[in-house]
């Protein structure tokens, strides 16, 4: 058994690499295609539309016998059209020969396949990326540039890697107007099979990617119930303000620029949705989709009336404001409170004990308040405690500095302990800090273990 594997390794490693060599004779370098009537609507519409994802053979009828098994990704700029194979890196560009005759030549020199399987394709500034992938047992989060003088795919620098879910799951919107990437959430896969319903590997982060900059932003987390609808469902369908979605017989949309998800309300469009995707060639523009019918051969439309769709009451992000007013007004709201409750407190011989069912004890702590209050307990409940790095996070101000780092951090511990104290009567400080034994220079804070039960009748959890 102990010289059989070696060899074993070796022979699995030979069949890896000359899988990845197979397309060196590729013979299929110029395909002509006829322009239907599904064609000559996309070549009609002035404007870039969203990566189309196509079946095997489903524009190009290919004769090699690798390279036809895999999927046919068609991206379309105002003045361009491209045709991807999924997985390969191999790229075709259409050329009108005539009103009738669309001839695709391919462009690339890949020898290798395989590397970038469910990875996102995308024009940009005349320019074919694609973002992601899966290969060779393991996901990537590199961003690749074709590359028109030396006919390859060459990785743009990117601040850091992210790792994007396989397509076509709902988690990438590309921004045009903004040159944004928008991901909703990050999934690492290292399985020698891809199990696209494993959560293990599932982070609620969410990013935005500036183009301009190639420079990757943490963005808001998903809201819980968004994050449970979006992760678990299927066949996204891009649009020009975010994306369509499937999860379990709902259709949702997700409107990234106003920070909603709407559910469609009549059932019928939403099966009429599912029977489009076992179509061929759809693409969506101006919230009208258009597809090849498969039987017919045919131009066929939907409308999904915005009408139809219902406000969910949770949005995809969970807050809605500008960073900037968010913080601007809840630094504001924090000293309002804080001098509100020191006059009231200077003026009063005592302190009243405020009981749950009273409807101004509800209103004491803001969700900033809580939040970075349900960090402490969930460290403590891990018998960790929280650093500064921890505290910044949670309080939105990890990117700024320093000096507004610890203005934020005392406002907010300060306020906390205040309105703890005013609560509950104690003179106890609910958030408490402490020298890090690993290293003196830096303080550790944590709620004290008398004071759980209190805080948490407090939060009502």
């Amino acid at each position: 058994m102990t010289r059989a594997f070696p060899l074993y390794a070796t022979l699995l490693l030979c069949s890896v690499c000359l899988k990845a060599q197979t397309i060196d004779n590729y013979k299929d370098s110029a395909i002509t295609v006829s322009v239907d009537v599904y064609l000559k609507k996309l070549l009609s519409i002035k404007e870039d539309v969203y990566t189309i994802g196509g079946d095997p053979q489903s524009i190009l009828k290919l004769d090699d016998r690798i390279i036809r098994k895999y999927q046919q990704q068609l991206l379309k700029s105002d003045s361009s059209i491209y045709i991807h194979m999924d997985g390969t890196g191999v790229l075709y560009e259409g050329r009108m020969e005539s009103d009738s005759i669309l001839k695709f030549i391919r462009i690339d020199n890949t020898h290798n396949i395989n590397y970038n399987n469910g990875g996102y394709p995308f024009l940009h500034n005349g320019n074919i990326f694609i973002l992601g992938g899966y290969g060779f047992w393991k996901s990537n989060g590199l961003l690749k540039k074709f590359n028109y003088l030396d006919k390859e795919w060459d990785v743009s620098p990117l601040s850091k890697e992210i790792y994007p879910p396989s397509m076509p799951k709902p988690s990438i919107w590309y921004n045009r107007k903004e040159e944004r990437i928008y991901l909703l959430y990050e999934k690492a896969t290292n399985d020698a099979i891809i199990n696209t319903v494993n959560e293990k590997n599932i982070e609620n982060k969410s990013f935005i990617l500036d183009l301009k900059t190639m420079t990757w932003i943490e963005h808001m987390p998903l809201h819980k119930q968004a994050f449970e609808i979006i992760t678990k469902g299927v066949f996204q369908m891009q649009h020009q303000r975010g994306f369509y979605f499937i999860h379990g017989i709902e259709l949702y949309t997700a409107d990234i620029i106003s920070n909603k998800i709407y559910k469609m309300s009549d059932k019928s469009y939403s099966q009429s949705f599912s029977r489009v995707l076992l179509q061929d060639l759809y693409f969506c523009s101006d919230n009208k989709i258009y597809f090849k019918s498969k039987k017919s051969n045919t131009l066929d439309s939907l409308i999904l009336p915005m009408k139809k769709f219902i406000e969910e009451p949770y949005p995809i992000f969970k807050r809605s404001l500008p960073e900037e007013v968010y913080w601007s007004s809840a630094i504001l709201l924090l000293i309002s409170i804080s001098l509100f409750v020191y006059k009231f407190l200077s003026g009063s011989s005592e302190n009243p004990n405020l009981k749950a069912e009273d409807p101004f004890f509800t209103t004491r702590f803001t969700v900033i308040e809580i939040s970075l209050i349900e960090l402490l307990l969930d460290k403590g409940r891990k018998k960790q405690r929280a650093d500064i790095d921890d505290l910044n996070y949670v309080l939105g101000v990890k990117d700024k500095s320093i000096g507004l780092q610890k203005k934020v951090r005392s406002e907010a511990i300060h306020g906390i302990n205040e309105k703890f104290r005013y609560m509950t009567g104690y003179d106890n400080c609910l958030i408490c800090s402490e020298r890090s034994e690993a290293d003196k220079r830096y303080f550790e804070y944590f709620i004290p273990k008398e004071l759980i039960r209190d805080v948490r009748t407090i939060l009502n959890r």
